[in-house]
């Protein structure tokens, strides 16, 4: 299966307010291992603005199977890439790498929640990993 992980705007920054010795970089290497194991392929993109990832989804819309997206802080507002995982019906997990009680953004506003068959929070690498196992369980379970 082809997975499409996006990360958005400052996680190319996130050695700099995670409390963790983290990189985008460790990130990538971690899923890209992981998904290899399970037999995945992954495209993975960072951007900065929403109209980049409306872009690549709709680019790559008949060639990927499901998406892993941390929206950071474009969750409360991307009404956008919402209306277009609702048109493809692709799965999303949407990962955030901050706990909700401890963020200090809202994420239980974010409107991805009705789209998202997951939502998973607050373990930085173990999120998009765990986010990962979801979609190849939904594989699974669909096959």
């Amino acid at each position: 299966m082809n997975i499409l992980v996006l990360h958005g705007p400052n996680l190319n920054l996130i050695g700099k307010y995670s409390t963790q010795n983290i990189t985008l970089d460790k990130i990538n290497r971690a899923l890209r291992k992981q998904a290899h194991d399970l037999g995945h392929e992954l495209i993975i993109f960072h951007f900065l603005e929403e109209g980049k990832f409306v872009r690549q989804i709709q680019r790559r819309r008949k060639n990927i199977d499901g998406i892993i997206f941390n929206p950071g802080a474009l969750s409360q507002n991307c009404f956008v890439i919402k209306e277009l995982v609702q048109i493809l019906g692709k799965p999303l997990i949407e990962v955030h790498i901050e706990s909700i009680p401890k963020s200090k953004y809202n994420f239980n506003k974010s409107v991805l929640t009705s789209v998202a068959k997951a939502r998973i929070f607050g373990e930085t690498i173990q999120s998009y990993q765990k986010a990962l196992a979801k979609l190849d369980n939904i594989f699974n379970s669909s096959i």
